[in-house]
Protein backbone atom coordinates (compact mmCIF):
# COMPACT_ATOMS: atom_id res chain seq x y z
CA UNK A 1 0.00 0.00 0.00
CA UNK A 2 2.15 2.64 -1.17
CA UNK A 3 0.48 5.55 -0.06
CA UNK A 4 1.35 8.99 -1.48
CA UNK A 5 5.41 8.63 -2.08
CA UNK A 6 7.43 11.42 -0.19
CA UNK A 7 9.32 13.93 -2.12
CA UNK A 8 12.67 13.20 -3.58
CA UNK A 9 14.66 15.60 -1.25
CA UNK A 10 14.74 15.20 2.53
CA UNK A 11 11.11 15.60 3.77
CA UNK A 12 10.30 18.59 6.15
CA UNK A 13 9.19 16.76 9.30
CA UNK A 14 6.59 18.37 11.11
CA UNK A 15 6.88 19.45 15.14
CA UNK A 16 6.10 17.77 17.60
CA UNK A 17 3.52 20.20 18.41
CA UNK A 18 1.59 20.19 15.19
CA UNK A 19 2.17 15.98 15.15
CA UNK A 20 0.27 16.18 18.54
CA UNK A 21 -2.28 18.68 17.00
CA UNK A 22 -3.18 15.88 14.19
CA UNK A 23 -3.13 13.15 16.68
CA UNK A 24 -5.79 15.13 18.45
CA UNK A 25 -7.83 15.22 15.69
CA UNK A 26 -7.49 11.81 14.97
CA UNK A 27 -8.82 10.72 18.63
CA UNK A 28 -11.90 13.16 18.40
CA UNK A 29 -12.60 11.95 14.93
CA UNK A 30 -13.77 8.85 17.17
CA UNK A 31 -16.87 10.08 17.61
CA UNK A 32 -18.01 10.62 14.29
CA UNK A 33 -21.21 8.86 13.05
CA UNK A 34 -21.27 5.98 10.58
CA UNK A 35 -23.38 3.58 8.70
CA UNK A 36 -24.88 1.23 12.44
CA UNK A 37 -21.57 2.79 13.92
CA UNK A 38 -19.52 0.60 12.17
CA UNK A 39 -16.91 3.40 12.29
CA UNK A 40 -15.04 2.09 8.95
CA UNK A 41 -11.59 3.85 8.86
CA UNK A 42 -8.39 4.09 10.00
CA UNK A 43 -5.15 6.25 9.97
CA UNK A 44 -1.49 6.68 9.39
CA UNK A 45 0.39 9.44 11.14
CA UNK A 46 3.65 9.85 8.46
CA UNK A 47 6.22 12.21 9.22
CA UNK A 48 4.84 15.07 6.98
CA UNK A 49 1.61 14.30 6.82
CA UNK A 50 -1.86 11.95 7.78
CA UNK A 51 -3.15 9.93 5.65
CA UNK A 52 -7.59 8.37 6.12
CA UNK A 53 -7.97 5.20 4.77
CA UNK A 54 -11.00 3.33 4.27
CA UNK A 55 -11.40 -0.04 6.25
CA UNK A 56 -13.29 -2.22 3.86
CA UNK A 57 -13.22 -4.61 6.90
CA UNK A 58 -15.90 -2.66 8.52
CA UNK A 59 -18.35 -1.92 5.61
CA UNK A 60 -21.22 -2.92 6.38
CA UNK A 61 -23.34 -6.20 4.05
CA UNK A 62 -25.36 -3.56 1.63
CA UNK A 63 -22.18 -1.24 0.99
CA UNK A 64 -20.35 -3.62 -1.07
CA UNK A 65 -18.60 -0.52 -3.23
CA UNK A 66 -17.78 1.26 -0.12
CA UNK A 67 -19.64 4.53 -1.09
CA UNK A 68 -21.83 4.40 2.35
CA UNK A 69 -18.71 3.22 3.92
CA UNK A 70 -17.25 6.91 2.30
CA UNK A 71 -19.71 9.21 3.55
CA UNK A 72 -18.74 7.95 7.13
CA UNK A 73 -15.03 8.55 6.35
CA UNK A 74 -15.71 11.96 5.44
CA UNK A 75 -17.43 12.60 8.53
CA UNK A 76 -14.46 11.50 10.13
CA UNK A 77 -12.45 13.46 8.16
CA UNK A 78 -14.39 16.80 9.27
CA UNK A 79 -14.31 16.00 13.10
CA UNK A 80 -10.33 15.65 12.58
CA UNK A 81 -10.39 19.12 10.74
CA UNK A 82 -12.51 20.30 14.36
CA UNK A 83 -10.14 18.72 16.71
CA UNK A 84 -6.63 20.44 14.86
CA UNK A 85 -8.30 24.00 14.58
CA UNK A 86 -9.14 23.66 18.19
CA UNK A 87 -5.43 23.55 19.27
CA UNK A 88 -4.39 26.28 16.52
CA UNK A 89 -3.55 23.82 13.51
CA UNK A 90 -5.30 24.46 9.81
CA UNK A 91 -5.06 21.76 7.68
CA UNK A 92 -5.26 21.42 3.85
CA UNK A 93 -6.99 18.52 3.11
CA UNK A 94 -7.00 16.31 -0.24
CA UNK A 95 -9.95 14.25 -0.94
CA UNK A 96 -8.88 10.74 -3.31
CA UNK A 97 -5.55 12.30 -4.02
CA UNK A 98 -4.22 9.02 -5.57
CA UNK A 99 -6.31 7.05 -8.40
CA UNK A 100 -4.06 3.93 -7.73
CA UNK A 101 -4.91 3.85 -4.27
CA UNK A 102 -8.45 3.87 -3.57
CA UNK A 103 -8.40 2.88 -0.08
CA UNK A 104 -6.63 6.39 0.80
CA UNK A 105 -9.89 8.50 1.29
CA UNK A 106 -7.48 12.02 2.29
CA UNK A 107 -4.27 13.19 3.15
CA UNK A 108 -3.96 16.24 5.88
CA UNK A 109 -1.17 18.57 5.50
CA UNK A 110 -0.53 21.55 8.38
CA UNK A 111 -1.25 24.87 6.40
CA UNK A 112 0.50 28.62 7.35
CA UNK A 113 -3.02 29.77 7.54
CA UNK A 114 -4.88 30.18 10.98
CA UNK A 115 -7.35 27.87 11.57
CA UNK A 116 -11.53 28.72 11.24
CA UNK A 117 -12.80 29.69 14.31
CA UNK A 118 -15.72 28.33 12.95
CA UNK A 119 -14.75 24.83 13.06
CA UNK A 120 -12.52 25.33 16.14
CA UNK A 121 -16.18 27.16 18.13
CA UNK A 122 -17.29 23.17 16.94
CA UNK A 123 -15.19 20.92 18.97
CA UNK A 124 -16.65 21.93 22.50
CA UNK A 125 -19.84 19.48 21.07
CA UNK A 126 -17.54 16.78 19.17
CA UNK A 127 -18.62 14.35 22.39
CA UNK A 128 -21.86 15.96 22.98
CA UNK A 129 -23.69 15.11 18.92
CA UNK A 130 -25.38 11.93 18.68
CA UNK A 131 -28.43 10.82 16.95
CA UNK A 132 -32.09 11.36 18.73
CA UNK A 133 -34.53 8.45 17.15
CA UNK A 134 -37.10 8.91 19.27
CA UNK A 135 -38.85 11.75 21.20
CA UNK A 136 -37.76 14.85 18.62
CA UNK A 137 -40.05 17.74 18.34
CA UNK A 138 -39.91 18.87 14.84
CA UNK A 139 -39.91 22.99 14.14
CA UNK A 140 -39.22 25.08 11.52
CA UNK A 141 -35.26 26.17 11.31
CA UNK A 142 -34.87 29.89 12.89
CA UNK A 143 -33.31 32.07 10.03
CA UNK A 144 -30.03 31.99 12.13
CA UNK A 145 -29.87 28.46 11.73
CA UNK A 146 -30.80 27.41 8.77
CA UNK A 147 -28.19 29.80 7.71
CA UNK A 148 -25.07 28.48 9.80
CA UNK A 149 -26.06 25.32 8.73
CA UNK A 150 -26.04 26.07 4.68
CA UNK A 151 -22.48 27.53 5.47
CA UNK A 152 -21.68 24.56 6.77
CA UNK A 153 -22.38 22.55 4.07
CA UNK A 154 -21.75 25.19 1.66
CA UNK A 155 -18.29 25.11 2.86
CA UNK A 156 -17.43 21.47 1.38
CA UNK A 157 -19.16 22.30 -2.04
CA UNK A 158 -22.90 20.42 -0.54
CA UNK A 159 -26.20 22.68 -1.27
CA UNK A 160 -28.82 22.32 1.81
CA UNK A 161 -32.13 22.51 1.00
CA UNK A 162 -34.39 23.32 3.97
CA UNK A 163 -37.90 21.35 3.26
CA UNK A 164 -40.89 22.77 3.32
CA UNK A 165 -43.81 20.80 4.93
CA UNK A 166 -45.25 19.07 1.95
CA UNK A 167 -41.34 17.64 0.91
CA UNK A 168 -40.97 16.78 4.52
CA UNK A 169 -43.96 14.67 4.90
CA UNK A 170 -42.65 12.99 1.79
CA UNK A 171 -39.79 12.04 3.52
CA UNK A 172 -41.63 10.06 5.78
CA UNK A 173 -42.81 7.97 2.67
CA UNK A 174 -39.79 7.56 1.46
CA UNK A 175 -38.42 6.10 4.25
CA UNK A 176 -41.43 3.66 4.59
CA UNK A 177 -40.90 2.56 1.15
CA UNK A 178 -37.31 1.67 1.72
CA UNK A 179 -37.88 -0.11 4.93
CA UNK A 180 -40.13 -2.10 2.65
CA UNK A 181 -38.02 -3.04 0.03
CA UNK A 182 -35.06 -3.66 2.49
CA UNK A 183 -36.36 -4.46 6.16
CA UNK A 184 -32.96 -5.50 7.58
CA UNK A 185 -31.15 -2.30 6.19
CA UNK A 186 -30.94 -0.84 9.48
CA UNK A 187 -32.24 -3.53 12.16
CA UNK A 188 -33.06 -2.31 15.18
CA UNK A 189 -31.76 1.21 14.76
CA UNK A 190 -34.06 1.96 12.49
CA UNK A 191 -36.40 4.67 13.13
CA UNK A 192 -40.04 4.08 13.75
CA UNK A 193 -42.31 5.18 11.16
CA UNK A 194 -44.77 7.03 13.86
CA UNK A 195 -41.79 9.00 15.11
CA UNK A 196 -40.69 10.34 11.50
CA UNK A 197 -44.27 10.95 10.66
CA UNK A 198 -44.33 13.19 13.99
CA UNK A 199 -40.34 14.47 13.38
CA UNK A 200 -39.73 14.28 9.28
CA UNK A 201 -36.77 15.31 7.50
CA UNK A 202 -35.91 19.13 7.38
CA UNK A 203 -32.82 19.33 5.91
CA UNK A 204 -31.33 17.54 2.51
CA UNK A 205 -27.89 17.45 1.28
CA UNK A 206 -27.51 17.27 -2.43
CA UNK A 207 -24.36 17.37 -5.16
CA UNK A 208 -24.20 17.55 -8.71
CA UNK A 209 -22.55 14.02 -8.77
CA UNK A 210 -22.50 10.94 -7.10
CA UNK A 211 -18.46 10.18 -7.27
CA UNK A 212 -16.89 8.80 -4.55
CA UNK A 213 -15.18 12.52 -4.48
CA UNK A 214 -18.62 13.24 -4.01
CA UNK A 215 -19.99 11.16 -0.99
CA UNK A 216 -16.59 11.99 0.84
CA UNK A 217 -17.36 15.62 0.77
CA UNK A 218 -21.02 15.24 1.78
CA UNK A 219 -19.84 13.37 5.19
CA UNK A 220 -18.08 16.07 5.64
CA UNK A 221 -20.98 18.38 5.23
CA UNK A 222 -23.19 16.07 7.28
CA UNK A 223 -21.32 15.95 10.20
CA UNK A 224 -20.22 19.80 10.12
CA UNK A 225 -24.15 20.52 9.96
CA UNK A 226 -24.74 18.62 12.69
CA UNK A 227 -22.41 19.54 14.55
CA UNK A 228 -23.39 23.28 13.74
CA UNK A 229 -27.32 22.04 15.24
CA UNK A 230 -25.65 20.47 18.18
CA UNK A 231 -23.97 23.63 18.78
CA UNK A 232 -27.40 25.54 18.88
CA UNK A 233 -29.03 23.42 21.14
CA UNK A 234 -30.71 20.81 18.76
CA UNK A 235 -30.40 17.27 18.26
CA UNK A 236 -31.41 14.43 15.41
CA UNK A 237 -29.68 12.86 12.84
CA UNK A 238 -29.58 11.58 9.30
CA UNK A 239 -32.89 9.28 7.85
CA UNK A 240 -30.50 6.70 5.76
CA UNK A 241 -32.75 4.59 4.07
CA UNK A 242 -33.94 6.81 1.34
CA UNK A 243 -30.58 7.33 0.30
CA UNK A 244 -28.88 3.89 0.61
CA UNK A 245 -31.90 1.89 -1.39
CA UNK A 246 -31.34 2.98 -5.08
CA UNK A 247 -34.90 3.02 -6.32
CA UNK A 248 -35.89 5.40 -3.49
CA UNK A 249 -33.21 7.96 -4.04
CA UNK A 250 -34.57 7.88 -7.54
CA UNK A 251 -37.86 8.69 -6.67
CA UNK A 252 -37.16 11.15 -4.23
CA UNK A 253 -34.88 13.04 -6.26
CA UNK A 254 -37.10 13.09 -8.99
CA UNK A 255 -39.56 14.84 -6.46
CA UNK A 256 -36.57 16.90 -4.36
CA UNK A 257 -33.79 17.98 -6.78
CA UNK A 258 -33.89 16.58 -10.58
CA UNK A 259 -31.19 16.39 -11.73
CA UNK A 260 -28.84 16.57 -8.94
CA UNK A 261 -27.99 13.46 -6.31
CA UNK A 262 -29.39 13.14 -2.71
CA UNK A 263 -26.89 12.14 -0.12
CA UNK A 264 -28.78 12.61 3.17
CA UNK A 265 -31.67 13.72 4.64
CA UNK A 266 -31.19 15.23 8.15
CA UNK A 267 -34.06 15.34 11.05
CA UNK A 268 -33.35 18.53 13.33
CA UNK A 269 -35.58 19.38 16.43
CA UNK A 270 -35.64 19.94 20.07
CA UNK A 271 -35.25 16.68 21.99
CA UNK A 272 -33.23 14.64 24.07
CA UNK A 273 -30.64 12.45 22.46
CA UNK A 274 -31.12 8.81 22.70
CA UNK A 275 -28.48 6.34 24.23
CA UNK A 276 -24.94 7.46 23.01
CA UNK A 277 -22.85 5.80 20.38
CA UNK A 278 -21.59 2.24 20.99
CA UNK A 279 -17.72 2.06 22.18
CA UNK A 280 -15.60 3.87 20.65
CA UNK A 281 -12.62 2.18 19.18
CA UNK A 282 -9.44 2.63 21.27
CA UNK A 283 -6.42 4.79 19.77
CA UNK A 284 -4.57 1.77 19.51
CA UNK A 285 -6.71 0.13 16.44
CA UNK A 286 -7.29 3.43 14.66
CA UNK A 287 -3.98 5.37 14.64
CA UNK A 288 -1.17 3.94 13.18
CA UNK A 289 2.45 6.50 14.24
CA UNK A 290 4.77 5.74 11.60
CA UNK A 291 6.32 9.62 12.19
CA UNK A 292 9.77 7.71 12.08
CA UNK A 293 9.25 6.36 8.32
CA UNK A 294 7.44 6.34 5.33
CA UNK A 295 6.06 3.14 5.56
CA UNK A 296 2.34 3.01 5.31
CA UNK A 297 1.51 -0.45 7.50
CA UNK A 298 -0.57 -2.73 4.81
CA UNK A 299 -3.94 -3.33 7.05
CA UNK A 300 -6.88 -4.16 5.51
CA UNK A 301 -6.04 -4.23 2.10
CA UNK A 302 -8.66 -5.41 -0.39
CA UNK A 303 -7.57 -5.60 -4.11
CA UNK A 304 -10.47 -6.55 -5.12
CA UNK A 305 -13.30 -4.39 -3.65
CA UNK A 306 -13.30 -1.03 -5.80
CA UNK A 307 -14.84 2.35 -5.15
CA UNK A 308 -17.29 3.84 -7.87
CA UNK A 309 -15.82 6.75 -9.09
Amino acid sequence: MPGIAPPASSPRRLPRRTSNALRRGVDRARWSPSAEDTQPWWWVLLPDRLELRLDRSRCVDHDPTGLVALAGAGAALCTAEVGAAAVGVAVDVQVLPDPADEALVAVLRPGGQVPDPRLAALDPVVELRHTCREGLVSEDLPWDLAADLTGAAAAHGVQLMVLPQELANRSTQWAGDAAALCPALHGTRRTGAAELARAPARIALVTAGDTASDRVQAGRALQRVLLEATRHGRTGGPVTGPVEVPAVRARAEQELCPGRRLQALVRVGRGTPGPLPGPRRPMVDVLHDHTETWEVPPLHRDPDAGLAR
